[in-house]
């Protein structure tokens, strides 16, 4: 571009005559710029490089013979050489040629003071290498009711140096107990107070427990530590600190149910780990007392917000079923159902043998301890060889109370009595008869005898109808006079009130 310029210029001024056409313009050239020179018998270009660069080469090139001569030079950039030392710092640079830079930099702990960069220039590195000295922090203003800390070495604060502050007695530090002097040469946090600072603790959430915090008065910055009861779920913080203004912060939580309250009692019935509230998904276990069963599911589960997946089971008092015939025997009391513990008698009607224990009780496990007995008919097996008569009725054996009666045959006597009774078991009472043979005059008295005497009882037997009969007639007629005179009473008591009542 500058070339093209350089030419234009000469043809405008006339600089150069139509002979300079025999060379054609040289080429380009990079970071400088070229000028003609007339001659007699030639033409010359000198070249020259801006400022910052140096020349390479021949300055001069003619033209001859329609070519110029040499070699076109080149612009090299200047350098500027080391751009100095910086004590406990360091310089950062690619190149120390002209037009590039160099940043300075500190190590840590010290400020940069200067400069932070250099420019190679034509005449050399421009201004002054700057300088590293060491970070510091503004003195510390003392605070009231406290220490305030001086330096450990030295006159001044420096980077890394930390400053502990305390209080005197009954006073507490607001704000950081320490601060430290940072790179940029300020403090990492304002200087603390101390102040007399005092919390009463707020009234406990209800359902909530203290873990940590006791006491009437807490100071700056004690803290108190709730949990919730069991069941109970925590909205809000768990930990609450005294704060600068006398007050603890935040809000005490607060205690909400999450699980369920006691389900509906059961009478007679226990639940095992009971507690007066049970967690979401804790599940509540049923057991009836001794001698009550349970019906329902022995298990809930709590499903929170005071719901559970079933309602509570029950608990019913233990029945005992007996299997008793009735027909042989009796129980006292006599019920259907007998409850736990109820004490039962048996006994046996009459003709039947006891089998087992005559008493019982209902246990929990819905029996009876001991098994209930039972009740065998009593029977007499007669082994008698009755000869010469008959038994009536006949059987091979009888049934306890069962009446037998003999008889002989003709000619045959009886001797004893004619009839015996199944008293216990194979045991008759009077032992049977026998039958002897008769002489047969002494047969034919008897057998009148036994006439007469059936004749008189048959006599005595109508006889004793005929009083029983007078005797309800006398009854009878006793009854008739009683009304009789019951009816006449009553006839004068209706006539003597119809006298008071008239007018007189």
């Amino acid at each position: 571009m500058l070339l093209e310029i350089t030419l234009k210029m000469v043809l405008l001024f006339g600089l150069f005559d139509s002979t300079v056409e025999d060379c054609k313009p040289p080429a380009s050239f990079e970071n400088g710029f070229m000028k003609y020179l007339d001659s007699n018998d030639s033409k010359k270009v000198m070249y020259e490089c801006n400022p910052g660069f140096t020349i390479r080469g021949s300055r001069v090139q003619t033209c001859v013979s329609n070519r110029w001569s040499g070699k076109s030079p080149v612009c090299k950039p200047k350098t500027c050489g080391n751009p100095g030392e910086i004590l406990n710092g360091w310089a950062n640079y690619t190149s120390n040629e002209f037009g590039s830079k160099v940043t300075f930099h500190c190590e840590m702990g010290f400020i940069l003071i200067g400069k932070n960069y250099r420019l190679c220039e034509a005449s050399g590195w421009s201004g002054q290498v700057p300088t590293c000295e060491p970070v510091k922090c503004a003195d510390l203003d003392p605070i009231e009711n406290g220490k305030t800390p001086i330096p450990f070495y030295g006159e001044f604060w420096q980077l890394g140096m930390v400053a502990r502050y305390s209080c005197d007695a009954d006073y507490v530090l607001v704000g950081p107990q320490n601060i430290e002097c940072t790179a940029s040469g300020n403090w990492s946090d304002a200087p603390p107070k101390c102040k007399d600072i005092e919390c009463k603790p707020p009234i406990q959430p209800k359902n909530s427990e203290i873990l940590s915090g006791f006491g009437f008065v807490l100071k700056y910055q004690e803290s108190i530590i709730y949990q919730c009861k069991h069941g109970f779920g925590m909205i809000g913080s768990s930990v609450i600190e005294c704060a600068e203004n006398s007050r603890f912060e935040p809000d005490p939580p607060i205690c909400k149910l999450t699980g369920c309250y006691q389900p509906k009692r059961v009478y007679h019935a226990s639940i095992m780990k009971e507690r007066p509230v049970y967690a979401r998904e804790e599940i509540i276990t049923y057991s009836c007392n001794r001698g009550y069963q349970l019906h329902g599911r022995n298990k809930i589960i709590c499903l929170g917000n005071d719901e559970f997946d079933y309602e509570p089971p029950s608990c019913w008092k233990v029945k005992c079923m007996i299997n008793w015939d009735f027909s042989t025997g009796k129980i006292r009391p006599h019920k259907m159902e007998y409850e736990y513990r109820d004490y039962l008698t048996f006994s046996c009607n009459t003709g039947y043998k006891l089998i087992g224990q005559t008493k019982s009780t209902c246990h929990a496990d819905g029996n009876l301890h001991p098994a209930p007995p039972i009740c065998r008919r009593i029977y007499c097996k007669i082994q008698v060889d009755f000869k010469n008569g008959k038994i009536s009725p006949m059987k091979s054996q009888y049934v306890l109370g069962e009446l037998l009666t003999f008889s002989c045959n003709d000619g045959y006597q009886l001797e004893g009595e004619n009839e015996s009774k199944c008293v216990q078991e194979n045991t008759l009472e009077p032992l049977p008869p026998i039958c002897k043979k008769v002489n047969p005059d002494l047969m034919s008295i008897q057998n009148l005898l036994m006439h007469i005497i059936s004749l008189s009882r048959n006599i005595l037997q109508d006889k004793n109808r005929s009083i029983q009969l007078e005797y309800q007639l006398l009854n009878i007629e006793e009854s008739m006079l009683s009304k009789n005179e019951e009816i006449h009473q009553r006839m004068e008591l209706f006539i003597n009130k119809t006298r008071w009542m008239s007018p007189s």
